[in-house]
């Protein structure tokens, strides 16, 4: 699982280069971005960069202290579209695939209630025959 960093990165490189083509970025451009939703420094955004990169997410083509060479891989784009499709919430998990008017409470209710009334007259005539043999 990718923390916060590391999926905000991944998601910047993934605008960048949607089909895997090598891109250039600034490391101060890529601290603007991400530091607008995620609390990032420099060392952590190489730390982020060699953690996508030993993962297989993305390959870093070129580096120095001021741009990356980045190219996205298959591996990211589909790590990255698990991490959009997990965010988004299935409403309708729990939700009957059939609606009945029928209502289950009552059912069980009825059920229950005839299932003691026959025990109960099943045992007293039990006991009638028992008396009489």
């Amino acid at each position: 699982m990718l923390d916060k960093q590391t999926a905000a990165m991944l998601k910047l490189i993934l605008e960048a280069s949607p089909d895997g083509e090598s891109v250039v970025i600034e490391k101060k451009d890529i601290l603007e971005k991400i530091g607008q939703s995620v609390d990032i420094d420099a060392d952590a955004l190489k730390e982020a960069a060699e953690r996508l990169a030993l993962a297989g997410f993305i390959n870093i083509v070129y580096q120095d202290d001021e741009v990356y060479g980045i190219a996205s891989l298959a591996k990211g784009r589909a790590a990255a579209e698990k991490i959009v499709n997990a965010k988004k919430p299935e409403l309708d998990i729990f939700k009957p695939e059939f609606s009945s008017p029928i209502n289950l409470n009552k059912v069980f209710q009825y059920a229950f209630m005839g299932a003691l009334t026959g025990g109960i007259i099943a045992g007293a005539i039990f006991s009638i025959l028992s008396k009489l043999i």
